[in-house]
């Protein structure tokens, strides 16, 4: 199985991103960011991703979204972590509240 780096954005309500990670299917050495901007969310994201992937090897990131920074700025943030995690296959689960 060959690596991916997941990139899973977020929202307050964190169901939907969880529904997202899992669909992901996870596999071991994985690189999973979790985007938003609620750092309580994010935290909250984390510790769930942990919880049920405690059997991998991952890394996991939380990156809060800074809104008084530039879209430019903030995909550049991620795709520095991407191209960090290289060679690996993107996936990318956008999760709104709802």
């Amino acid at each position: 199985m060959d690596k991916r780096c997941i990139i899973i954005g977020a929202g307050i309500n964190i169901t939907p991103a969880r529904l997202a990670l899992i669909n992901t299917d996870v596999n071991d050495e994985d690189f999973v960011a979790l985007v938003g901007v609620s750092s309580d969310a994010l935290n909250a994201l984390v510790e769930f991703t942990r919880q049920v992937y405690q059997d991998l090897n991952i890394d996991v990131k939380s990156i809060t979204v800074n809104t008084q920074v530039s879209l430019v700025d903030a995909v550049s943030t991620l795709r520095g972590m991407v191209e960090a995690n290289a060679p690996c296959s993107v996936v990318i689960g956008i999760a709104g509240d709802r």
